[in-house]
């Protein structure tokens, strides 16, 4: 998913905005600020406690904020945003890319385009994230992504900001920052297909943990309990026999998400022949509680591009 942010000078972003954002995108987060006329980075933290500590001195300045969550390349520090286009111009990124990472694999999407499109771009035109041209055009080419630029002037730029929202003069590129950003659900299986319906949710509790809150209609089977940054158990009573419920402690998520990818690669009719946007969001899916079985289904019935509106419904993200 990935969460980006845009703050300007003087205003905060709500400490809870902060850590929702970084306990639904575990996979590292990072700022940059604008200091006296230069851009400052500062990224690489895995623990919510050092990332806060880090980002507290310079919660007033104009700055960019990402949480990530991984998709292509590795969780290290190297695949942190923000990333730098230029010394004077850095970037952050929500979205997944189809682009080529087959030059070095361990490179995330993002490094890919920066180092391939971006830099050279901002080598010729310092300005290019600004012009309406370019960011109609560069909107176009990264559709289904959002770009936020900030340079050390500070000026700024959002590629596709129409996609995410403005709330108290702060740009979030999705809800994830809100407790009740990950959706939940239930399906029934009628004549044959899927009739799919995500309309519950999590709620954070006081005391830190996650309460699950159905949809109005429980006449379905749960067919989700957890997300890859709170993975809860979930009792269900009469749930019919074709239902199916993944239950995983969050500290094993990884490994059995990585199972459940592998098994997929290895089963589904359907994956492996699937555009490399539309590989990473069934896996995305898989991740959220849809079988192997329903997304390929869904393709078979629906085609290839069904699975964009599932992942919207879920994610937000297009």
């Amino acid at each position: 998913m990935c969460l980006a942010i845009y703050k300007p000078e003087g205003l905060l972003i709500p400490e809870d905005h902060l850590e929702e954002g970084f306990d639904s995108n575990p996979h590292s987060a990072g700022f940059a600020v604008v200091d006296d006329g230069k851009i400052k980075i500062f990224k690489g933290y895995f623990k919510w406690e050092e990332f806060l500590a880090a980002y507290r001195p310079w919660a007033f300045r104009q700055a960019l904020v990402h949480f990530r969550w991984a998709t292509h390349g590795s969780r290290d520090v190297k695949n942190c945003h923000p990333f730098r286009v230029t010394d004077d111009i850095v970037m952050i990124h929500n979205g997944v890319l189809d682009i080529s990472t087959n030059s070095k694999p361990k490179r995330s999407d993002t490094w890919h385009y920066v180092d391939g499109v971006l830099t050279p771009m901002a080598q010729r035109d310092p300005d290019f994230f600004m012009r309406p041209e370019i960011v109609y055009m560069g909107g176009q080419a990264i559709e289904g992504s959002k770009f936020c630029f900030l340079r050390g002037d500070g000026a700024y730029g959002i590629w596709n900001e129409h996609d995410g929202h403005w709330l108290a003069g702060v740009w979030y590129s999705n809800h994830s920052y809100k407790p009740t950003a990950s959706k939940w659900g239930y399906y029934s299986y009628d004549k044959g297909g899927y009739s799919l319906d995500r309309t519950g949710s999590w709620e954070k509790q006081p005391d830190g943990t996650h309460k699950y809150v159905p949809p109005a209609d429980t006449n379905r089977g749960v067919i989700i309990t957890g997300d890859s940054s709170e993975i809860g158990e979930i009792e269900i009573d009469d749930a019919p026999d074709h239902s199916t419920m993944l239950s995983v402690p969050g500290d094993e998520w990884d490994n059995y998400a990585d199972k459940m990818r592998e098994e997929a690669w290895g089963d589904s009719d359907y994956l492996s022949g699937l555009p490399h946007d539309l590989q990473f969001q069934y896996e995305d899916l898989l991740e959220m509680g849809y079988s192997m079985d329903e997304l390929d289904y869904i393709i078979q019935t629906e085609g290839q591009d069904a699975l964009s509106d599932y992942h919207y419904r879920v994610t937000g993200e297009g």
